[in-house]
């Protein structure tokens, strides 16, 4: 994530589990949750379900930032998925 001090940033993930190894989120939270929060929203699909993680900034002055969003799931292969989050305030 990069943007302008001043201004929220905000990006949108979206994770699709794979037909094989199908999965349902259970739980999702930043690791820190300092500089970074975020919202997931389940999206039902003729052909699956897929997850939308919204994932916005805290705080608007110039800064760095990085935190880990930790998902857990109820998959046996991948009980918990970690997504790593940088960000960048620019003057």
């Amino acid at each position: 994530m990069k943007g302008p001090a001043g201004q929220q940033l905000k990006e949108t993930v979206i994770i699709i589990p794979e037909k094989d190894y199908p999965f349902k989120i259970l739980e999702y939270r930043p690791v820190r949750g300092t500089d970074i929060g975020c919202n997931l929203s389940e999206i039902k699909k003729p052909d699956g379900t897929e997850y939308r993680l919204v994932v916005e900034s805290l705080k608007k002055q110039e800064y760095r930032f990085f935190d880990t969003i930790c998902l857990k799931t109820d998959s046996r292969i991948q009980p918990e998925i970690r997504i790593s989050v940088y960000g960048t305030f620019t003057k």
